[in-house]
């Protein structure tokens, strides 16, 4: 079926054109003038706003970026530890080991590389939540002392005895394997989900 042509919208374009070829050519171009001056301070409006949130979207993914490679760092050297502690003799003569006290004393330290990512952690910690931050710097404190402890139940172990320095170390190790055990289930969300 045929539309009818709308009346009232071609009367009212002639009714814009004929006011417009009435104004004369000052009038059209003071008109012409302040719809571009509209239009320029609206451009000079929207630029910078797109600009300015182009540089928080860039600087939340950065940010984002950070936090995951700190996470996983850190979860990994943390996994490490924990089964390192899991496995750790307990000194009570049930896990036979050939361990000198200097031996036993290194594998009662934490790695150097859990040592490395906990200190990047703590100085990244600003880019987590609260909470994991939290988290973060009790441990880089507790792990901190339970060194300076390691080294001294080392030291006072009767008569060099390894068996002695495991028993010593031995609950002291436990409650940081459980501030591990806490940090580690708080990073899981800033690292990818595992596929099952």
């Amino acid at each position: 079926q045929r539309r009818e042509p709308n009346m009232s919208c071609q009367l009212e374009w002639i009714g814009v054109a004929t006011w417009w070829c009435q104004l004369g050519p000052s009038g059209q171009a003071a008109w012409v003038q302040s719809i571009c001056s509209v239009a320029a301070i609206a451009i000079a409006i929207a630029i910078p706003y797109w600009q300015r949130s182009r540089q928080i979207r860039d600087k939340s993914e950065r940010d984002r970026k950070v936090v995951m490679s700190a996470a996983a760092n850190l979860k990994i050297a943390l996994d490490y530890e924990a089964q390192v502690f899991d496995w750790a003799p307990a000194g009570d003569g049930d896990v036979v080991h050939n361990f000198t006290l200097d031996q036993a004393r290194e594998f009662m330290l934490l790695r150097p590389q859990t040592r490395e990512a906990l200190h990047l952690a703590i100085e990244k910690s600003h880019y987590f939540k609260e909470d994991v931050c939290e988290c973060i710097v009790k441990l880089g404190i507790k792990a901190a002392a339970y060194e300076r402890m390691v080294g001294d139940l080392a030291r006072r172990a009767e008569g060099g005895n390894p068996d002695a320095f495991f028993r010593s170390v031995s609950n002291t190790n436990q409650k940081l394997l459980e501030e591990i055990e806490a940090l580690r289930e708080k990073l899981k969300c800033y690292l990818p989900k595992e596929e099952s």
